[in-house]
């Protein structure tokens, strides 16, 4: 099974409070957003939390429902441009040419839970701006650490992060930060096998 959300380039959403501008949320079946729509608040403080997200781990299942988000509008969030969670199933984001603004945190956020695996993809004349970091992209093994997918990051875009770390402990800014977890943390695990790749 999978939910599809599907706006037009004529179909311009703005959210005013904490709420997605874009939501798919499912108890592990996959989850899509084809996005042509601008999406933001009426102001860059009072907008949605998030502009775009795709979250298949609702009732903390362990189902493998993949989370793909196409993006060609403008996406502002106050915590979040565009957001991605699965538990064993993998994240697909593809931005075209548009603006995407975390203004607290994250221009672009994939986090992969289990076995799945992240790939981000970013174009030539796209712009990132963050509060923290302009694209992380992270899969953790979990509840135990084991064969996971890989992290891919490919980006052309040009990024601004920032330095708001006020909500987010041992988080440094970056413009790109992917990596491989074990169970969530950073204790070595030589079970776990996965790449990581980044290209700027």
């Amino acid at each position: 099974n999978q939910s599809t959300i599907v706006p037009n380039a004529s179909s311009d959403v703005v959210i005013n409070g904490a709420f997605p501008g874009l939501r798919v949320a499912t108890q592990g079946a996959s989850g899509a957003i084809i996005n042509a729509a601008n999406i933001s608040g009426p102001t860059p403080s009072t907008g949605p939390n998030t502009g775009i997200t795709v979250d298949t781990t609702l009732n903390s299942n362990s189902a493998s429902g993949s989370a793909d988000i196409v993006n060609y509008g403008n996406v502002s969030g106050v915590t979040n441009g565009i957001a991605a969670n699965t538990v064993n199933g993998s994240i697909n984001i593809v931005g075209r040419f548009a603006t995407l603004t975390g203004a607290n945190s994250y221009g672009i956020f994939g986090r992969a839970s289990g076995s799945g695996g992240v790939n981000i993809k970013t174009p030539s004349g796209g712009t990132i701006n963050a509060g923290l970091i302009g694209i992380a992209a992270f899969e953790a093994q979990m509840p135990t650490g084991g064969a996971g997918g890989n992290v891919t990051v490919y980006n052309s875009s040009s990024i601004t992060s920032g330095t708001n770390t006020a909500n987010l402990a041992n988080s440094g800014a970056a413009g790109i930060r992917a990596g491989i977890f074990n169970n969530n943390t950073s204790v070595p695990n030589a079970a776990i096998t996965g790449d990581v790749t980044i290209e700027n």
